[in-house]
């Protein structure tokens, strides 16, 4: 929605929605930054509005993605071409993702929500960024 279609339903001005929104990007942005910081990881890129970062592992030498949303919190995803098949956190990744992809506003199909969770972050993150 816009702000002012946000300031219209909440009976506030655009300007009150615009304050409270600047002020929310800022929170998740230090949120991000300071994951990435924790995580020794290169900051490449960041979308606080969507709750995103892109960066960058020197020690595992892989791009990783760290995401905050309201479902899932801050969470850290490294790219890797995994065996979800054997793995025992294969549904709660899958979950975690299709909640980012909700939050996110991208749409997917159901082969898509089949995808394997390695495969559904490419999807997602190839978008999101």
């Amino acid at each position: 929605m816009t702000e002012s279609t946000i300031a219209s339903r909440l009976n506030v001005s655009r300007q009150a929605v615009h304050k409270a929104l600047d002020s929310a990007h800022a929170k998740v942005l230090k949120a991000l930054v300071d994951a990435a910081e924790l995580n020794r990881l290169e900051v490449r890129r960041v979308d606080p509005a969507r709750g995103i970062l892109l960066g960058f592992s020197p020690g595992f030498r892989l791009r990783v993605f760290l995401t905050y949303g309201v479902k899932n919190g801050v969470q850290l995803w490294y790219e890797h071409r995994g065996q979800c098949d054997g793995c025992q956190r294969k549904e709660e990744c899958s979950r975690m993702l299709q909640g980012s992809a909700e939050e996110w506003g991208v749409k997917l199909t159901p082969e898509e929500l089949t995808l394997p969770p390695t495969k559904l972050a490419e999807r997602l993150f190839s978008e999101a960024i």
